[in-house]
């Protein structure tokens, strides 16, 4: 008698486990679906710099959603590794779209 009562005890510690386990992925998948729903990857244009372009005319011609031009000529230094705003006639640069 006394060995059925351990064998139903470790019987309820596994089912006890397995549907922790499953709360635990469920709460998991629901977190990731919330999380990443909406996003979508950043589609660049790439632009050729014309002579008497800066970083401020272009924001001004490709800001659609009339984003900060700060924050879009901060990204944009980021995107292309620019130390400083200084452009030259040829380069090619990659613009964001938000």
């Amino acid at each position: 008698m006394y060995r059925d009562i351990s064998v139903k005890s470790s019987k309820e510690k596994n089912s006890f486990r397995i549907i922790s386990i499953l709360f635990l992925l469920t709460f998991i998948l629901i977190f990731l679906t919330i999380t990443t729903k909406g996003s979508k990857p950043i589609i660049y244009k790439s632009v050729t710099i014309k002579e008497g372009d800066t970083l401020w005319s272009i924001v001004k011609e490709y800001n659609d959603k009339e984003m900060d031009p700060r924050k879009m000529i901060s990204e944009i230094k980021k995107i292309n590794n620019l130390k400083d705003v200084v452009l030259k006639p040829g380069q090619t640069i990659k613009i964001p779209e938000f």
